[in-house]
């Protein structure tokens, strides 16, 4: 066995205990093709139908966990690595713990503290990381644990890699305030972990809603990935049915830009409300005149440009009418004029008959 996960992780992080913006893990020898931390379990989750468990995975399932209750450590390690050949980790976590609450019962060979505790050894000594994402899957159903043996900490330094996000979110979102735990996880991470942190996140307080508005769609795969739970989530709806600030209509601006991508989950298109909620921001701001600068004209063309090119289903013709009225001021034109060099520019400006 080579330097378990956690040492690398530690080795590598920084005087405050945090991460690097920028760390990732070694390649994975199993992998031929490597992915970015969290790509491959985030490709299961999104793009990938769930697979059909049979009789042999529970099986394999049993036979793992029993390893790892009699503390046959070595045993427990090549069995998760071989069920996660199988199916991806990120959608077994549920047959796994699943088979371990209908069974500990009437098996004694399942020992749920020897089970706790070794996980638990498993998740800071292997230098596998789909026997990491098991760790912290069983360890989700052992929330008392919290505060014993310095297990928090750890649970909480893991997270900030990508890769584990998504299973330790799970574990903390068991703990006492476990969603503000889960709000401060997202603030750190950047990639797939923070996809997760958003999709896990409940807006409970004004400040998570702001943080789903402004930054929460701001990751480094693919802002649509979040976009449409930000959207929901920070309560723009509702926040265009009052009067709004230009920092909120500013924000709500960016995250539409990516609702309206259909690809790859649904965009605001497919939503009953969602041509109201467009039509009610373009006519904040016929009714504020906020003093808009370039990145909001650019905003408002991409929306505009995108509901000319959809036709009926964009409605009767309201976000057309509101983005032409937006951008044919006289203010915005001199924005745009001052962009002529770029594509954007030139393009809103022979759409406006400015040149």
């Amino acid at each position: 066995m080579g330097q378990s996960i956690y040492d690398y992780m530690g080795e590598r992080s920084l005087e405050d205990g945090f991460l690097p913006e920028n760390f990732s893990l070694p390649p994975d020898p199993d992998v031929l093709i490597p992915y970015a931390d969290g790509a491959e379990d985030g490709i299961a989750l999104y793009h990938v139908k769930p697979p059909e468990f049979t009789e042999k995975d529970s099986e394999d399932v049993g036979l793992a966990l029993t390893a790892l209750s009699c503390g046959r450590m070595e045993e427990a390690e090549e069995r998760f690595i071989a069920m996660a050949k199988e199916h991806s980790p990120i959608v077994e976590l549920d047959l796994i713990q699943d088979y371990l609450r209908d069974h500990y019962e009437e098996d004694e060979n399942l020992d749920l503290k020897e089970i706790a505790k070794n996980a638990f050894t498993l998740l800071t000594n292997t230098d596998n990381r789909q026997c990491v994402k098991y760790a912290l899957g069983l360890l989700e159903l052992f929330p008392f644990l919290e505060e014993a043996d310095g297990y928090a900490p750890i649970v909480r330094f893991m997270a900030q890699c990508d890769e584990f996000t998504f299973y330790a979110m799970y574990v903390m979102g068991e703990w006492e305030n476990g969603n503000d735990e889960v709000f401060e996880l997202a603030k750190r991470v950047h990639g797939w972990g923070r996809i997760h942190c958003v999709s896990y996140l409940e807006p409970e307080t004004q400040d998570i809603k702001d943080w789903l508005l402004y930054e929460g769609a701001n990751n480094t795969v693919l802002s649509n990935y979040s976009a449409m739970k930000c959207l929901v989530k920070s309560g723009v709806p509702e926040r265009l049915e009052n009067r709004i600030t230009y920092e909120e209509w500013k924000g709500i601006g960016k995250l539409l830009c990516h609702c309206i991508v259909d690809q790859p989950l649904l965009g605001i298109y497919a939503y009953e409300s969602g041509i109201d909620v467009i039509a009610l921001w373009l006519r904040a701001q016929a009714a504020e005149l906020f003093e808009m600068d370039y990145e909001d004209c650019l905003s408002v063309w991409t929306i505009l440009k995108d509901a000319m090119q959809r036709g009926p289903e964009a409605g009767d013709g309201e976000i057309i009418c509101y983005g032409i009225a937006v951008l044919n001021s006289y203010e915005n034109k001199q924005l745009i004029r001052e962009h002529l060099d770029e594509r954007e520019g030139q393009e809103m400006a022979h759409f406006l008959k400015m040149d």
